[in-house]
């Protein structure tokens, strides 16, 4: 039932206009490899396959540009998905959760206050103020 699912989706997909993006269903096993391309005489095109513990799917758009995603197990057995873009400005991932993360920024430290002055202290800088 569940190929069955897959499959009808991928010749969908690959009857359908040009959609993007196409995501991988997350910790999907698909039991047989399952492929579809698509492409029409302006240069768009869209592909896409899976298997194997892995999936990519990618669509080149009027503009030139070209979007997709792919997903694999790595051997840690941890699923990695990536979401990416290439166009006039090359190649960017847009999102990713194999992707290093910032660490946390520290919150300021208190910088100290000025001791205030003694009443002695104080008193003589006003008499010192007053005098000169």
């Amino acid at each position: 039932a569940m190929i069955c699912i897959v499959l009808v989706t991928l010749l969908a997909c690959a009857q359908a206009q040009i959609v993007w993006p196409v995501y991988p269903l997350p910790y999907l096993r698909p039991l047989t490899s399952a492929q579809f391309h698509a492409q029409d005489g302006l240069g768009q095109f869209n592909f896409g396959y899976a298997g194997n513990n892995q999936f990519r799917s990618e669509a080149r758009l009027l503009d030139g540009s070209v979007r997709g995603s792919y997903s694999y197990v790595d051997p840690n057995n941890k699923f990695v998905r990536v979401v990416y873009i290439a166009d006039s400005e090359g190649y960017r991932v847009l999102e990713g959760n194999n992707l290093p993360t910032v660490p946390a920024v520290p919150a300021p430290l208190e910088l100290p206050v000025p001791v205030d002055y003694t009443p002695e202290v104080a008193a003589a800088r006003a008499e010192f103020e007053k005098t000169y």
